[in-house]
């Protein structure tokens, strides 16, 4: 996955995120920065594993949220997602 290809799933996953930039890759505590619904705020790649799973936390100041997604392989949709706000 290239750095554009990780912004835009990341984007379309999560609700409430419109944008990603500065990933720093998809490896455990990879970074990201996103914004949207008028909110700006950073993320980490907490686990990562290809066409299996994909956990993120998402942070705006002291608020974190996590989102779990389980994957399907290349060309098939999401199979299933969980957040949990902290």
């Amino acid at each position: 996955m290239g750095g554009t290809d990780r912004s835009f799933a990341v984007a379309e996953l999560v609700p409430g995120i419109d944008s990603v930039g500065k990933v720093t890759g998809l490896e455990k505590k990879g970074t990201f920065e996103w914004s949207g619904d008028g909110r700006q705020g950073t993320g980490e790649f907490v686990k990562f594993q290809p066409e299996k799973s994909l956990k993120i936390v998402t942070q705006v100041g002291k608020d974190k949220d996590s989102h779990e997604f389980k994957l399907k392989p290349p060309g098939a949709s999401w199979a299933s997602a969980r957040t949990n706000v902290k």
